[in-house]
């Protein structure tokens, strides 16, 4: 059943003969951390591209939660904290977008003496699994540690927390980050420091085999996403800007593809979103406060789309992440800063042509989050 409507019908007689616009029904739940904040904001998103917060949305979590992810299969929100008590939050998404706590997992691989700290979650599409990843470790590298979900969504952590790349230490990834695959028997870390991404099995109690290989790319990559269909993979290289594109084998194993990183001039990507019919990639510029556009070729190369980069706010508030909504109509931005004037994080929309292009939506909405490096996305219908 759709969530409930922003912006109803209303009848003749009850605006004075006046005839409202149609329904504004919401489409999609986005949802926004902190990492100078310790609580979760929701948000709704409509037909129109219009955003407002959602009731009940607004929930607490440890300080410094800089990683959302969900399991649209399980209804379920996973967000990551890291102090003072490194754990997961659990909560329920309800079908207006309000959240409630349902468990708090702590995480072991970050009890012993000098262990790296937890820094990223991903969930499996199948809503089976979940990885958290850890670092940086006092003499450099990360782990990653693997979880099976239950019928709920409550994790247990399952077997070894694994290095993150067959690498030596020093030279891993200090900042990893992780995404599973489409079918979610593989998971991939980004190393931040070496530019690699590594692969896992995923075994079918949750546990992670040992790093299976570990593919070279641009430095500094960050936010791993996939194509809906699996065939490719993209980071955002933040190192050597641009965005790093990778060809998925049928045994999962990556291949970088020609004139990877895709790198028009200027653009320092962070977080990247791919639309549901896999043909659009959109990243957004963290300096210029802009959000460039792609097409994907059949190849998986990437060309720009008619118009990029799409402007944003005109002040420095450091365009960090976004999403495009399930019906693939409308883009989502979550900046990391605010203003002077208004120093917390804001939302904007666009609306997604034909040809991928981007039309901003007038208008937008501020959190009372500080940093928001950490946000989601999740349709409000199953």
């Amino acid at each position: 059943m759709a969530a409930a409507l922003v912006t109803g019908a209303v009848s003749e007689a009850a605006t004075g003969g006046r005839v409202s616009a149609a329904p504004d029904t919401v489409t999609d739940f986005v949802y926004v951390s902190g990492a100078g904040s310790s609580h979760i904001e929701g948000f709704a998103v409509t037909e129109s591209g219009r955003l407002r917060p959602i009731p009940g949305a607004e929930v607490a979590t440890s300080f410094g939660a800089a990683t959302l992810r969900p399991s649209v299969v399980k209804r379920t929100l996973y967000a990551l904290g890291a102090v003072p008590n490194p754990a997961v939050f659990v909560y329920r998404i309800g079908d207006d977008g309000g959240l409630t706590r349902i468990a708090t997992v702590k995480l072991p691989a970050a009890r012993t003496g000098g262990a790296p700290a937890p820094i990223g979650v991903s969930v499996s599409p199948t809503g089976s699994s979940m990885a958290v990843v850890y670092g940086p470790h006092p003499q450099g590298g990360g782990l990653i540690q693997g979880f099976s979900l239950d019928d709920r969504g409550i994790p247990t952590a399952r077997g070894a927390a694994r290095p993150v790349s067959s690498l030596p230490i020093p030279t891993a990834a200090p900042l990893p980050q992780s995404v599973f695959s489409p079918d979610g028997e593989n998971v991939y870390v980004s190393q931040y420091m070496s530019g690699g991404i590594g692969r896992f099995d995923v075994r079918r109690d949750g546990s992670l085999s040992p790093a299976r290989e570990v593919e070279s790319g641009p430095l500094a990559a960050v936010n791993p996403t996939f194509t809906p269909n699996g065939k490719f993979l993209y980071t955002a290289a933040e190192g050597r800007p641009g965005i790093g594109a990778y060809r998925v084998s049928g045994s999962g194993r990556l291949t970088q593809l020609a004139g990877s990183p895709f790198a028009p001039q200027g653009l320092v990507p962070h977080g990247i979103s791919i639309a549901p019919n896999g043909k659009f990639l959109y990243a957004p510029d963290a300096l210029g406060n802009s959000t460039w556009g792609y097409r994907i070729g059949a190849d998986g190369r990437l060309a720009p789309l008619p118009g990029a980069p799409y402007p944003g706010r005109p002040s420095p508030v450091m365009s960090g992440q976004n999403w495009v909504t399930g019906d693939g109509s409308r883009l989502v931005t979550v900046d990391i800063l605010g203003t002077q004037d208004a120093p917390h994080s804001t939302l904007r929309s666009y609306r997604i042509r034909k040809d991928g292009s981007l039309v901003r939506v007038p208008g937008g909405v501020s959190s009372s989050l500080i940093g928001s490096i950490g946000s989601t996305i999740v349709p409000a219908q199953n």
